[in-house]
């Protein structure tokens, strides 16, 4: 071994001493490599030289300023001091740089070594051989090519053969008669035999069977390795394969494996190579030998060097839209093997994507919980298996939200989806009067959250600000649960008779019914539209007779009853996520009128405007005017309201502007309409002083503040502040479903929320060029 390298260096020496060229040559070759080698540390100490660049400016202009009266005996110790302690500091750096190339050339070595992992050789057997043969051309050419290998080895076996046949029969004569000894030819096991013809005419009882059988064992083997990787093509349609290496190079995304934000959006890996400094390649050593011990000190040793900063390969993602589904049985390697990578890499993209995580277990928002609030992510977590930590989702929360805007038809979609979600048809069709039963309790639900819908409408507009939060899924239950299992006496104009006498005419009621009854009385003296649907679903639900209707009302319980449970009920009563923010984290909403009179036509419904946002943005000690939205289209919707998702982050301080002039409005007397207000970002502030993320340091923004700029058209104040909503957040958001595999009761209610949120996001993408801000 140690000769070899005395070789190689006296060999580079001479190559130094004969040109000045080949010096240069080797140490730009030398020198390249030493830099991969030790790129990461180089491109830290650089970072590092640029971060601090102002203050080692102003230190040099400082030292220069006061150089007169610079103590030098002072300067010396304290230069001499720090040559000290940057030696200790350099010391473990170089030990730990030194046992890293120690143990990867040592682990590399040792691992070649037949007896160590004897499990390998599974993964061998299922190489490729050298050669192998594809089409019908090369198998000729296999065959002809095996065919002369078996030609000239005949030749020289037959050419041994004589002459150790010829020694053998000499060598006998010579126990009778010692003139007869003779040597054994030698010449015959020389390269030249392999050539030597001769052997066909004057050995043919040899050579001939000889060479039949290399023939046959030529052409056998030559036609199984054909058999085995031959191209089929027996009229298939496709010509499907697995990629190549540079096939995977050229078609996909390339990204670091680790710590660096990379351009563009995140997607899913499909490929992973190691760089070829000493990052690289220690992790490829630490891939061959897994020991966790020994991997626990080679950790530490690239912390020493900074070395878990930088990446050690490479990723190539697919960045499009993909649809992936893995198999495996459980502790398979699903989480280590797609999702917790995926979740890492998505992170780190610079357009960074929403994320909704399958977690039965909890592992992966324990192990990324502080990693995800780091990169600038809002973490929540829907737990049904510690539902006091989990956050709090109503499953009528965008039902609730059609309803305040008056969106009577969309609310009643959205109820009735969660309806059909909790009631679900069975697989392989209904019998009997099951289909009957479920259809009921669809309708009885629906009756009973539009009933609380318009209870909640009326409450709001006496002045109760929480009302709203009145109408979720216990209260549909403990709705049915005390109204419909209680009867009461009602007279001929269906008033409740608490003591009747003998004489009066009274029936017995459900008080359910009696209440839909009124409800029904009270909607002909003043309309509700969701008094109207209430009374219609209900209706649809209170056919047959007393037990029908008590099979309808026990089928529905049976359906909710679930969100009885305490801690289903706290988890279901109030909602602390907007599932239109996963991927329309900015968005505006308008409500526009043509007059302070609710009853006349509303001019700006069905209208198209166009929306503009402006800004100012810093180029160095200069302001300047930014349109972050230029003359964006935005329609106005049927109720007068004005949705615009906004795409780009915009800054603390802008200006929306709403103007109807557009070539769709015609001859409209809105056309002329120009709405204008200012809207700031307003932080959260511990005492004087801004409140900051504990994990990314940042400001934490608390709402906006909006403010209408009055224009010589709003001569009636037609828009107001309260008109204008303004969702808005620069974080994408990431939510963990922790279900517990062994409570399957929760599966229906996680199913019913994956359902919200894609129809939530899918409705608004519609609207807004079809596709999502935030993928």
């Amino acid at each position: 071994m140690f000769e070899l390298f005395e070789v190689v260096f006296y060999t580079l020496i001479q190559l130094i001493r004969a040109s000045w060229l080949n010096t240069f040559l080797f140490l730009g070759v030398a020198g390249y490599y030493l830099f991969k080698l030790f790129q990461p540390y180089f491109l830290r100490s650089y970072q590092r030289l640029l971060a601090g660049k102002s203050s080692l400016r102003q230190a040099i202009k400082r030292g220069w300023k006061n150089r007169k009266g610079i103590d030098w005996k002072q300067v010396w110790f304290k230069s001499v001091r720090g040559l000290l302690n940057g030696m200790k500091s350099v010391l473990p750096k170089l030990l730990a740089l030194v046992s890293l190339i120690l143990w990867n050339v040592f682990f590399r070595i040792f691992y070649t070594l037949p007896f160590v992992k004897r499990e390998r050789k599974r993964f061998d057997k299922e190489m490729k051989p050298i050669l192998y043969f594809k089409s019908y051309r090369s198998f000729v050419y296999m065959e002809l090519g095996f065919s002369f290998i078996a030609f000239i080895l005949t030749n020289y076996l037959v050419t041994v053969l004589r002459a150790t046949i010829r020694f053998l029969y000499f060598s006998i004569w010579s126990f009778k008669d010692a003139s007869k000894a003779v040597n054994f030819d030698l010449n015959s096991l020389l390269f030249q035999s392999l050539l030597n013809v001769k052997v066909f005419w004057i050995a043919p009882i040899l050579a001939f069977p000889i060479f039949l059988l290399g023939l046959v064992i030529a052409w056998k083997s030559a036609w199984i390795n054909f058999e085995q990787f031959r191209d089929y093509n027996n009229n298939e349609e496709g010509d499907d394969r697995f990629v190549t290496v540079d096939e995977i190079r050229r078609q996909y995304k390339k990204i670091p494996n680790k710590a660096l934000t990379y351009p563009g959006e995140g997607g899913a890996p499909v490929f992973h190579e190691l760089t070829h400094d000493l990052a690289g390649q220690t992790l490829r050593t630490q891939m061959l030998w897994q020991n966790r011990k020994i991997s626990r000190y080679v950790t530490n040793a690239e912390r020493i060097l900074g070395m878990l900063a930088f990446p050690s390969g490479y990723y190539y993602i697919e960045d499009k839209p993909t649809n992936l589904l893995g198999i495996g049985m459980t502790r398979s390697g699903k989480g280590e093997g797609h999702i917790t990578p995926a979740i890492e890499i998505n992170s780190r993209a610079e357009l960074k994507p929403s994320m909704v995580i399958a977690d039965p277990k909890g592992e992966h928002y324990q192990a990324s919980y502080k990693l995800m609030r780091q990169r600038g992510y809002e973490v929540n977590v829907l737990s049904f298996q510690n539902m006091d930590w989990s956050m709090s989702h109503n499953f009528l929360a965008l039902a609730i939200a059609a309803a305040k805007k008056g969106y009577y038809e969309k609310t009643q979609t959205y109820v009735n989806a969660a309806a059909e979600s909790i009631y679900p048809k069975q697989k392989g069709g209904e019998k009997g009067n099951a289909e009957y039963f479920r259809k009921s309790s669809i309708s009885l639900f629906n009756a009973l959250t539009m009933a609380l819908m318009d209870r909640a409408n009326e409450t709001y507009q006496n002045g109760e600000d929480d009302a709203w939060d009145t109408i979720t899924i216990p209260n549909v239950a403990k709705f049915l649960a005390t109204m419909g299992s209680e009867e009461v006496f009602v007279d001929g104009a269906g008033e409740i008779v608490e003591n009747p006498s003998r004489e009066q005419q009274v029936s017995k009621k459900s008080k359910i019914t009696v209440y839909f009854d009124n409800l029904r009385q009270i909607n002909q003296k003043q309309f509700s539209k969701f008094r109207q649907m209430a009374d219609i679903e209900f209706r649809a639900s209170d056919f047959g007779g007393d037990e029908t209707k008590g099979n309808v009302y026990s089928s529905m319980m049976t359906g909710i009853n679930l969100f009885l449970q305490d801690n289903v009920a706290k988890l279901t009563s109030k909602n602390s996520i907007d599932l239109e923010s996963f991927g329309f984290p900015r968005r505006l909403s308008v409500k526009l009128r043509s007059s302070t009179n609710s009853q006349l036509k509303n001019e700006f419904r069905h209208k198209t405007a166009k929306v503009t946002i402006t800004g100012l943005k810093k180029w160095g000690k200069v302001e300047k005017k930014v349109d972050y939205v230029k003359q964006a289209t935005a329609l106005v919707d049927g109720e007068g309201y004005l949705t615009y998702a906004i795409e780009p982050k915009l800054p603390d301080q802008f200006t929306v502007t709403i103007d109807f002039n557009h070539k769709n409005n015609g001859h409209s007397p809105v056309r002329d309409q120009v709405f204008q207000f200012s809207a700031e970002k307003v932080y959260r502030k511990d005492g004087d002083s801004l409140e900051l993320d504990e994990y990314t340091k940042k400001p934490i923004l608390d709402h906006i503040d909006i403010t209408i700029l009055k224009t010589q058209e709003d001569t009636q104040n037609l828009l107001q502040e309260s008109d204008i909503e303004l969702i808005y957040s620069d974080k994408p958001k990431i939510i963990y479903l922790v279900t517990p595999p062994n409570r399957t009761e929760y599966n229906g209610i996680v199913s019913l929320f994956l359902d919200q949120l894609f129809n939530a996001n899918y409705e608004l993408a519609l609207t807004n060029g079809r596709k999502c801000i935030n993928r």
